[in-house]
């Protein structure tokens, strides 16, 4: 947000508008005006209006009423008894009559001027106004309108209260529908916590991403100096009988937002106009500038002293390879030049003067303390860097986090969890370190309960039924008039169990073939079961048989994975053929059947069925296909958050209105209705590894199957 200063230094000033959606509930009027040099001593005048569900006329009434305001306050002079902006306030009313007579239109309005560090100013109905100050070290914040009638029926304004803002102080004033978003608790710790341009930047952004009906406006008065309590006296007004007309100004002012009889749009009707200032370079980049070019003369110096040392260091070796090996008889001579060569050193080092011994070991100490300098602002330059990115995407989460709140509140939960999505991303590129991991944790677990809320996860709660450890393999359940029947698909071994009373009854079948997927049709008469030989078997209730049925498929090669029943129809699912078999009831079990998919489609990796007049086939991959007729129509699961991992069985039936999905990968029941919403997802801790489940319909209880253990679940479908 631009910031504007309209105020006498060093005062400034900060506004925002957010337009809302729906363009006749509520009009927005932010009037801001600018003292002439002429005027100088006057202030600045500002207003704030909203006008719910007014009319045309009453807002150019409302619009007309602010000009008339501000040139009358201009136009006056102060007296020993009155303030010019009371006098104003005393002529408009006498004019309230015709913006508080309209029908319909509910009127919040805040005006007052500000003259060096003195507020006066005066409302009516219920806008927001808050000063936020320090006292004893802490932020306090004040209403400036709470416990004061503002909304006389006779009269706009009632009275002016006058009071002196001390250094630092931060004066919010706004439309009235900002305090449903921002409490005043609030916009105090975003005020106090940010930059104020920062702060009411962000307000605004938040308050466009709610996309509401209603129109927003606001502006922030700050002085960053010293705190002092705000101070208040009130003037009542005293309305005379008649009062002088006003007469246009020639002040420079922000221009009103003009009010037509086809007003279409709510807007502030503040333009900032461009800086006059000189950007100059500050005065701290000028000094390393300096300091720059300093250093690199003294490298450019570095490096020739460097190639003067290596150049001695090569003459010295040669001379000790001379030494060493008497190379042509050279041996005595450069001893003899080397000690000469000593001795005029020291000679010359001896008669140099102590000023010229100092300089010398000065310069060679400033050119390490130089070389260790450069390493050290590079080194802090870099962790500067590192700290300015962290700071930054700290604020970004923080940001997010609240904007996905609101987005909650507001009922917005795919943009709540799609910026829930970029926060775990932030988080993933913050940097290992203890202070970091602590940040890191705190906001993984504000993230994870809000994620959860979202994502409509709940305790299951589940009560353990039985545990059959002590029994062979178990990874299917079904039931079926009370009773729950287990199995596994690569064994004939099957075990009975009550529910209620507990009991179990084992049972071993070695006249059918291993029993791969089961469907219990509505009667609960029995239960029918799909063998690893593509053959179905049928489990009677009452007798505990069962009993082969014949079946054909109008394929070769035939494998079925999944069955379920309808009207007494069996459909078969063979996923290698892309196709479901329909099949009548026959005598002796079913007939050959008939391809019930009418156009070619996809079902590869179909892992499971289900019939409520629609058939909807669950895949590996976790998407749900839905077919009515043979045809597929449009279905979405993309509420499902996270997306279903592993998904191993789906329930459907024709008497309940919702779909559950068993996700093993995620530990969960997956609750959506059947246009693909999501209702609930149901986890607890104590599950393992969850491999199958089954509804009891009438007791609105689910069972589940998780590592020989068997849960009941309460799934009241009123809730």
């Amino acid at each position: 947000m631009m910031k504007s200063k309209f105020m006498r230094e060093p005062f400034e000033l900060y506004e925002f508008f957010s337009e809302g959606k729906r363009l006749a509930q509520s009009h927005v009027l932010l009037h801001i005006t600018e003292n002439a040099p002429e005027e100088e001593g006057k202030g600045s005048f500002f207003a704030i209006c909203e006008i719910q569900e007014g009319t045309v006329d009453q807002i150019e009434h409302v619009q007309r009423m602010i000009d008339d305001l501000e040139s009358g306050y201009y136009e006056s002079n102060n007296d020993d008894k009155k303030h010019a902006f009371e006098c104003a306030l005393e002529f408009i009313n006498h004019r309230g009559h015709h913006v508080l007579g309209k029908d319909g239109g509910e009127i919040d309005c805040f005006v007052g001027v500000i003259e060096d560090n003195t507020l006066y100013f005066a409302a009516h109905g219920t806008p927001q106004s808050v000063l936020m100050y320090h006292e004893e070290k802490s932020w306090n914040i004040m209403n400036l309108l709470e416990g004061k009638k503002t909304n006389h029926t006779e009269k706009l304004f009632s009275r002016v209260t006058e009071g002196s803002l001390a250094d630092d102080d931060l004066l919010f004033i706004g439309t009235p529908g900002i305090a449903q978003v921002f409490p005043e608790g609030r916009l105090q710790h975003i005020f106090t916590s940010r930059p104020p341009a920062s702060a009411i930047a962000y307000v605004q952004k938040t308050l466009d991403s709610q996309r509401s009906d209603r129109s927003f406006g606001g502006l922030l008065i700050h002085q960053p100096k010293k705190k002092r309590p705000f101070k208040e006296k009130e003037l009542p007004l005293i309305i005379p009988e008649t009062h002088k007309k006003n007469i246009p100004s020639n002040k420079q002012k922000i221009t009103a937002q003009e009010s037509k009889k086809s007003t279409s749009r709510s807007e502030t009707n503040y333009r900032p106009r461009p800086s006059q200032k000189k950007s100059d370079e500050p005065l701290w980049n000028r000094i390393l500038i300096m300091v720059g070019k300093i250093l690199v003369m003294m490298l450019v110096q570095f490096a020739l002293l460097l190639k003067h040392i290596v150049i001695g260091i090569w003459k010295q070796l040669l001379v000790l390879f001379l030494i060493t090996t008497n190379h042509g008889n050279q041996r005595k001579t450069i001893l003899d030049q080397y000690k000469q060569s000593i001795y005029r050193k020291k000679q010359y080092i001896t008669s140099l003067s102590l000023l010229s011994k100092i300089l010398f070991v000065s310069a060679l100490g400033l050119i390490i303390i130089f070389s260790v300098s450069i390493w050290g602002v590079k080194y802090k330059k870099e962790q500067a860097q590192i700290a300015t990115i962290q700071e930054q995407t700290l604020t970004d989460i923080q940001e997010r986090y609240e904007t996905a709140e609101a987005s909650m509140l507001y009922g917005n939960e795919s943009k709540a969890l799609r910026l829930l999505e970029e926060i775990q991303t932030l988080i993933e590129g913050l940097p290992e370190g203890a202070e970091i991991n602590d940040i890191r944790t705190n906001v993984e677990e504000k993230t994870k309960t809000l994620q959860r809320k979202l994502q409509k996860i709940e305790d299951a709660n589940p009560m353990l039924i039985e545990d059959l450890g002590s029994y062979g393999s178990l990874t299917r359940i079904a039931y079926a008039d009370g009773g729950l029947f287990l199995y596994t698909d690569d064994s004939k071994d099957v075990l009975l169990l009550n529910p209620s009373t507990k009991s179990i009854e084992t049972k071993h079948y070695d006249s059918v073939p291993a029993m791969i997927h089961s469907y219990v049709p509505k009667e609960e008469e029995n239960i029918i079961f799909v063998t690893n030989q593509n053959s179905i078997v049928s489990w009677d209730v009452e007798t505990k048989g069962v009993k082969s049925q014949d079946i054909s498929y109008p394929t070769e090669e035939t494998t079925i994975t999944a069955i379920a029943t309808y009207n007494k129809r069996l459909y078969t699912l063979d996923p290698i053929h892309n196709q479901i078999f329909k099949h009548n009831p026959t005598v002796s079990g079913y007939d050959r059947g008939s391809a019930w998919l009418a156009t070619d489609v996809d079902i590869t990796g179909a892992i499971d069925i289900g019939i409520d007049g629609r058939i909807y086939i669950l895949k590996q991959t976790g998407e749900v296909l839905v077919f009515e007729r043979g045809k597929p129509v449009s279905f979405h699961t993309d509420s499902i958050k996270p997306v279903l991992a592993e998904p191993v069985e789906l329930w459907v039936r024709y008497e309940h209105d919702h779909i559950y999905i068993l996700d093993r990968g995620e530990k969960r029941i997956v609750e959506i209705t059947k246009d693909g919403k999501l209702i609930r997802q149901y986890q607890s801790d104590m599950w393992e590894s969850p491999q199958s489940f089954t509804i009891d319909l009438e007791k609105e209880i689910l069972y589940l199957l998780d590592d020989k253990k068997v849960y009941s679940i309460d799934i009241s479908f009123s809730t």
